[in-house]
């Protein structure tokens, strides 16, 4: 009958390796469709065969030396996008939205990054000098190209025929985020980060969240440099909890002070990390 049918499914998808959520999608339209069909199922009964929810994915963050071999195979548009995750800690969904008026230079070699503006999810944070030099070299390609750039240019855009210089200055549409995530684990397979999986019915598990991993890199460079909790926090788009909201109020300025804290992790060149130090000494023996 259906409901011992269900319960094969489900134990078929735990054999391979299914997570616990993923199973609960693909379960959603059967109970859907038992329901339009008057199938009477036991959704108590079924549920015991899935077990316990848990974590699959140990989820820990990319490496350094990781991002510098994806960033050693990228192009001029993947430079910038990765060392945005990196550096600045936004979550992938949030970049197709990112317009050049989004972004601002706090000094020459950093960017405020206003991150789902007009949203109630709104929050800033900045690029390091390695991520701002990279957006840079990406705008100005667009820019030689034939594109001209206005404060409602998307920061990142989808790729472009150079040779077509209609579709450079008129074409202009956001890169996607199925897209960049497939851009994503392409590079990452490329750079022998990731295996290509050809069993489309078996899903290995990885151990490092495709775009969540940038993410949890710049949380513990922030912080491995002692950036406090509550910059922390905002920087990571996060919510102030509602008792430290009450009495806590943090400028930009501060914020952007704790940040640079964290500079010399978040930099992947080693080459970049040596220019940004002794810039940095030149800045205070001035």
């Amino acid at each position: 009958d259906m409901q011992n049918a269900i319960i094969d499914y489900i134990v078929t998808l735990k054999k391979d390796n299914i997570s616990y959520a993923t199973v609960h999608v693909l379960l959603a339209p059967i109970y859907h469709f038992c329901e339009m069909a008057d199938i009477v199922i036991k959704k108590k009964k079924i549920r015991k065969f899935m077990g316990e929810k848990k974590k699959v994915v140990k989820d820990r963050p990319y490496t350094n030396d990781e991002i510098l071999k994806l960033l050693n195979i990228a192009d001029i548009r993947m430079k910038p996008i990765i060392l945005l995750m990196a550096s600045s800690g936004v979550r992938v969904g949030s970049i197709p939205p990112l317009q050049l008026k989004h972004i601002q230079k706090v000094r020459d070699d950093i960017y405020r990054i206003n991150v789902y503006e007009n949203d109630n999810e709104e929050y800033v944070t900045f690029t390091s000098p390695e991520s701002t030099k990279a957006i840079d070299a990406y705008l100005q390609y667009r820019t030689r190209n034939g594109e001209e750039l206005t404060n409602e240019s998307y920061l990142i855009r989808k790729q472009f025929d150079m040779n077509d210089l209609e579709k450079v200055k008129k074409s202009v549409q956001p890169i996607q985020t199925d897209t960049l995530r497939a851009l994503i684990n392409s590079l990452l397979i490329k750079a022998g980060l990731r295996q290509t999986n050809h069993n489309r019915t078996k899903r290995e598990r990885k151990d490092t969240a495709l775009t969540h991993g940038f993410r949890k890199f710049f949380t513990n460079q922030l912080i491995e440099a002692n950036v406090k909790s509550e910059h922390r926090w905002l920087l990571e788009g996060h919510k102030l909890k509602a008792n430290d909201s009450h009495y806590v109020r943090i400028s930009e300025k501060q914020l952007l002070e704790e940040y640079m804290l964290a500079i010399s992790g978040l930099t992947i060149s080693n080459e970049e990390r040596l220019a940004f130090k002794l810039e940095e000494k030149i800045q205070i023996e001035k």
